[in-house]
């Protein structure tokens, strides 16, 4: 080998050999806490982002299950129609309605009660609210061997029928019809109302009403 090769050898040989101090300083640089914090950091997004996503998720499921429930709740308590169980019990039934033939001052308002058994005590009571120009007129029944009183109590003309004693009554409708006169024009009867006590086969009911609609 000649001086010339020998020396072009080496000279090559020393351009490539490692730089002993920049592989330190890479080796020192891995080591420190605070950059491998932030290649960490550098490495975490993809999954924040899937956690983000599954948040996300979550909320949407939390904020439809809430405004399901509420919607459910909303639906439960909505105000009911009024029952008609109060218009009836057991074997017997009732209702209060205004006359066909009342005019503009002059009405009537009928309770009929309809039972299926024998009845051996009873107890009707009408109550007409007074308003102006309201007296009564009269009262009629179908039903025999009642007593009848008419009186004013608490701002209502009260019509009352009582079976007598050792009357009874058989299966049957019943009507019971207060008469009376009032001021001229069409008259609320928002505030009349009705109730009945009745017994039958040693079993007392009671039922009661009012003539809204009518």
């Amino acid at each position: 080998m000649t001086e010339h090769l020998r020396d072009a050898l080496h000279a090559e040989a020393a351009r490539h050999r490692p730089d002993r101090d920049a592989i330190l300083a890479r080796v020192a640089a891995g080591q420190d806490p605070e950059r491998r914090s932030r290649a960490r950091t550098r490495r975490t997004p993809p999954r924040s982002a899937g956690l983000a996503a599954a948040g996300a998720l979550l909320l949407v499921a939390t904020v439809t299950g809430t405004w399901t429930a509420l919607g459910r709740h909303t639906t439960a308590t909505s105000v009911a129609a009024p029952s008609v169980s109060s218009r009836q019990q057991g074997f017997l039934w009732s209702d209060g309605s205004v006359a066909p033939g009342s005019d503009d001052s002059r009405a009537q308002s009928e309770v009929t009660l309809t039972t299926r058994y024998t009845v051996s005590a009873l107890d009707v009571r009408l109550r007409i609210a007074l308003t102006p120009g309201l007296a009564a007129t009269g009262q009629r029944s179908s039903a025999q061997g009642l007593a009848v009183t008419v009186t004013r109590q608490g701002g209502f003309l009260l019509y009352e029928w009582t079976l007598g004693p050792g009357t009874t009554l058989p299966p049957g409708t019943y009507t019971f019809t207060a008469r009376y006169d009032h001021a001229p024009g069409r008259r609320d009867a928002g505030r009349d109302d009705y109730a009945a006590t009745a017994t039958g086969h040693g079993r007392p009911v009671s039922v009661q009403g009012d003539f809204h609609g009518h």
